[in-house]
């Protein structure tokens, strides 16, 4: 039904849109015919990068949860999606993280995302849109990453998926994740990058590092109506990683084994 005042063009909105997946999933939300809200604390990255044409830049640092992320938008845009795409990471092990540097990586991943998606679940509700909202989690919400301020924050976000699931449900609003796994988001190439993605590929079932695309083409299928009668749904876009395991590290592959024990 549509409501006096509010454009009838379905827009989405992609957190950290300004590059990697994020900017993957912008273009393809716009292929699939939507108006991108691209969503960065960095203006100057989203100015700088390649969005579609007319899509919206918002500066805005998912961590500033006082701030309203939608602050001046055109009151009339009707938001069918939400892409929560950031995620933040110190990279330092327990014994070495200062609790207070933890506590900044997980309430921009929780607590930010949880602000964020409000302030959406907010406008969809307004508007009586019937809408699907996406979260970039990771194999590390299961796995262990070695860095458990990342690892947790993102096993925290696949119960809030589960949980928003279910409560949005009778409102017509999906939610859903994807679970990438290794993939190159082009921060250039080095000797060590080149190296890095060649011993990640080596661990891939299907042979190759994902690119950007890969995850952003499963994100725009779950925001489709392709995609309408899936929701509390995880989908590991890994090319087979999440199998790997310390097997596979001692034995290599089946032949290996069996000339082993032959």
């Amino acid at each position: 039904m549509a409501i006096e005042g509010v454009s009838t063009e379905p827009a989405a909105v992609v957190t950290g849109a300004g590059h990697g997946i994020g900017l993957a999933t912008a273009h393809a939300l716009a292929a699939a015919g939507y108006r991108v809200v691209a969503v960065d604390r960095d203006l100057g990255a989203l100015v700088k990068a390649d969005l579609p044409e007319g899509s919206v830049l918002v500066e805005h640092d998912i961590a500033d949860v006082e701030a309203d992320a939608l602050a001046g938008l055109d009151a009339g845009l009707r938001i069918e999606a939400l892409v929560n795409n950031v995620g933040v990471m110190d990279g330092r092990s327990f014994l070495e993280l200062p609790v207070a540097d933890a506590a900044r990586v997980l309430h921009t991943n929780i607590v930010g995302s949880w602000a964020v998606t409000r302030t959406v679940v907010d406008h969809m509700l307004a508007r009586q849109v019937r809408g699907s909202i996406v979260f970039n989690l990771s194999l590390h919400a299961s796995r262990v990453r070695m860095c458990p301020d990342y690892s947790m924050s993102k096993a925290a976000l696949a119960m809030f998926v589960q949980e928003l699931a279910m409560e949005l449900g009778p409102a017509g609003i999906r939610v859903n994740s994807v679970s990438p796994g290794a993939i190159d988001t082009g921060h250039g190439p080095s000797e060590d990058a080149d190296g890095h993605r060649a011993r990640s590929a080596a661990l891939v079932a299907l042979g190759r590092v994902g690119e950007p695309d890969d995850v952003a083409k499963v994100v725009a299928w779950l925001c489709s109506e392709q995609a309408g009668y899936v929701t509390g749904t995880d989908i590991r876009v890994d090319g087979g990683l999440f199998h790997y395991n310390w097997l596979h590290h001692l034995y290599g592959s089946a032949a290996t084994e069996r000339d082993r024990t032959s």
